[in-house]
């Protein structure tokens, strides 16, 4: 790992001049903070010609970041993970530095962009000595969240990825609710927001079957959290509740749905859970490159659900967890299902059925947690996978064809 922090030198990107920049982000920050400037161009400190020449420079301005940095000890450390995303980083960047609440700790962990987007974290690095920006030698969201929970010194967790941004009281509301109500965790709902072909904002009620503005668990409500698609970034986590209940992030290659292992782990484990009906941030959606447009990656999935139960086992009572967790396991991997190419569809389709076959060996399969449609559908997963596979494939003309006609032969009409 290593740790960038460039308070204390001067620092002149690749992208044009810096001062202006950093005078914006500058102005940005003490407008959030209630405070005014009058001149940003001597905010920094020359180093001294003996630093400048020493080999350990780098460790001596990040000693002094650091010094900064324990004034006060963080009510919030925000992550926020990067990959060439230097298209929309500067938005969500100002979204976090102008919080409300300013007593926060920003971390950035670079995954090795290639597109500007580090040197862009650099300028915000250089104007604001609450940011930490490091750099990790893995490809791995997982692993990258994972460096910035080790980092972190703050009493809650946020998640800002750099595609998102944030509203400026999003952490200020999370915080006060999360003190008020002595919550470990307190989630909210989210925008989707399109930049094209016209900006908008469309409130999303994820939320909508949970109950708000009372202490929750994870299995209240018939087990209504399990059943909210991971949004682990509309919320905050507090640091000792992660840490105590061993939760951490999947250190699979690439970005690959490793929120949703998180976000089990979280609802398995918390006892104490706020909920918000308001929503704070917004979820781009007209990002090509984000991980869950790609028909390709097919079996992270597995690798997630496989993660989580692995902790169940270690960390819970897996006989009580289990067979509940079940149906959110089979809605999950259905959605994956639809989701990749149709290429790919049929062995999917094999090792989901493989694994549920298994499951029902063990006893896991209980119908009483299921819904019944849900639970239909997967004794027609397991019972008949032909007509499973010819029911929801992405068919082409000639897959078309073949299920007309076993349908037509199914129902006596050939």
């Amino acid at each position: 790992m290593n740790e960038v922090s460039l308070i204390g030198r001067r620092y002149t990107p690749r992208g044009g001049n810096f001062r202006a920049k950093e005078s914006h982000i500058s102005q940005m920050i003490n407008e959030a903070s209630g405070n005014s400037i009058d001149d940003t161009t001597n905010d920094i400190p020359e180093l001294t010609a003996q630093q400048q020449n020493t080999s350990s420079r780098n460790k001596t301005i990040i000693e002094t970041s650091d010094q900064q940095r324990k004034v006060r000890k963080p009510l919030i450390s925000i992550l926020i993970p990067s990959l060439n995303t230097a298209k929309y980083v500067r938005k969500c960047m100002d979204s976090v530095i102008s919080q409300s609440l300013t007593n926060i700790e920003i971390i950035c962990i670079d995954a090795g962009s290639t597109d500007g987007t580090y040197e862009i974290l650099q300028e915000y690095a250089l104007a604001d000595p609450r940011i930490k920006l490091i750099q990790s030698e893995k490809k791995s969201y997982g692993h990258q969240m994972n460096l910035g929970l080790d980092a972190a010194n703050g009493e809650f967790i946020g998640i800002v990825e750099t595609d998102d941004w944030a509203d400026a009281d999003m952490y200020s509301r999370l915080y006060e609710a999360a003190s008020k109500h002595n919550a470990d965790v307190v989630l909210s709902n989210y925008f989707l927001y399109f930049s094209f072909p016209e900006e908008k904002n469309v409130f999303l009620e994820k939320l909508a079957n949970c109950e708000y503005n009372s202490l929750t668990s994870g299995f209240s409500n018939n087990c209504a959290l399990f059943q909210v698609p991971p949004s682990i970034w509309s919320g905050i986590y507090r640091r000792t509740f992660l840490a105590e209940n061993h939760i951490r992030f999947n250190e699979t290659p690439g970005a690959s749905y490793q929120d949703a292992s998180f976000h089990f782990m979280v609802c398995t484990a918390a006892k104490k859970i706020w909920l918000l009906r308001d929503a704070f941030l917004h979820y781009r959606q007209d990002n090509e490159n984000s991980s869950w447009k790609s028909e390709d990656k097919v079996w992270c999935i597995f690798d997630e659900m496989h993660y989580y139960e692995d902790y169940v086992r270690h960390y819970t009572d897996a006989e009580k967890v289990i067979p509940r967790y079940m149906p959110f396991k089979f809605e999950k991997y259905v959605w994956n299902y639809n989701r990749i190419a149709q290429r790919h569809q049929w062995k999917f389709l094999v090792k989901m059925r493989e694994e549920f076959l298994e499951h029902k060996k063990d006893g896991l399969l209980d119908s009483r947690f299921f819904p019944k449609r849900t639970w239909t559908l997967l004794q027609k997963l397991i019972n008949e996978p032909i007509c499973f596979y010819l029911m929801s494939c992405k068919g082409n003309r000639f897959f078309n064809s073949v299920r007309n006609f076993y349908f037509d032969w199914r129902t006596g009409k050939t």
